[in-house]
């Protein structure tokens, strides 16, 4: 769910579709471009149920695509 946590939570990012790869960024922007591209600043990772740890000033922004 969207909204703020604390420094130190740790965050399971999850997704219940088969086949999809999950991008995440940790600086607050897209981790799709504008045209569906992915943005070069993204991490990815295939495994549902992947833990993020939560530090200062992070913005977590995820997406899954297929």
């Amino acid at each position: 769910a969207p909204g703020p946590v604390a420094p130190g939570t740790s965050v399971v990012i999850t997704c219940p579709t088969a086949g999809a790869t999950i991008y995440y960024t940790v600086d607050g922007t897209d981790p799709r471009l504008s045209g569906g591209d992915v943005n070069a600043a993204s991490v990815v990772s295939g495994v549902s149920g992947m833990r993020v740890m939560v530090s200062e000033n992070m913005g977590l922004q995820i997406r899954a695509l297929r």
